[in-house]
């Protein structure tokens, strides 16, 4: 079951260190917000033991369906490079606002 988040997160760096300290069987799509304001969604699931996916989503979609656009490539990562492959996620997702 796929929970939704809000987490105040007010920069890039902020949002991927708070997603990837989550527990790793955790599946959600979380939104940052900035003072209350969202500014980025991201799609966030375990895929194996060792191994999650992140997907950048639209701000304000309701359904998992309609909330990516194509073109739109999410990030595959262990923990050991979980930031590195968050951030690149959570830029793609600013952008899609």
């Amino acid at each position: 079951m796929t929970q939704k988040l809000t987490i105040e997160a007010k920069s890039v760096a902020a949002f991927a260190t708070l997603l990837a300290d989550m527990p790793h069987e955790t599946r959600a799509t979380v939104t940052a917000t900035e003072n209350g304001t969202p500014w980025a969604t991201v799609s966030i699931a375990p895929t194996t033991d060792t191994r999650r996916t992140a997907f950048p989503n639209i701000l304000g979609t309701t359904a998992v369906g309609d909330s990516r656009k194509r073109g739109q490539s999410g990030a595959r990562f262990t923990a050991g490079e979980a930031r590195d492959a968050l951030r690149v996620v959570i830029y793609r997702a600013a952008k899609m606002v």
